[in-house]
């Protein structure tokens, strides 16, 4: 199954929407960059942080019932994840990798924290 991109716009929609009022149960923004990264730039409001190195075994180990600011865990087979890194390169690895644990609504923004800075979004960071 190919990676499928997801625009400013989308992140920015999701962002800007109260947690348990997404459109979609489970629509997320996924934040793949290492925490150290998170910590010097902060993230995209809402987003949920969960470093490439532990994604995958985060989405299928049992033992996981709670990820910081997620409603649900693991989210429903059918959400809206969009994910992000730096500039995109680990978010496609990332996004590939959702699509093959069955998550069929996942995509990639390819722009990543750096268009987000560069947007008019930017001012709505958070920190960790």
């Amino acid at each position: 199954m190919s990676v499928k991109f997801a625009t400013i716009d989308d992140v920015a929609r999701v962002a800007s929407t109260p947690p348990g009022r997404q459109p979609q149960p489970g629509t997320i923004i996924l934040d793949v960059r290492t925490r150290e990264e998170v910590g010097k730039t902060g993230r995209i409001p809402g987003a949920v942080h969960i470093p490439i190195a532990d994604l995958v075994l985060t989405f299928v180990d049992p033992r996981v019932k709670r990820v910081e600011g997620a409603a649900t865990w693991p989210p429903p087979k059918e959400s809206e994840i969009l994910v992000h890194c730096l500039m995109g390169a680990r978010a496609k690895r990332a996004t590939a990798a959702l699509l093959a644990l069955g998550y069929r609504n996942a995509s990639c923004f390819e722009g990543g924290w750096q268009e987000w800075e560069k947007s008019s979004h930017h001012h709505r960071k958070s920190k960790l």
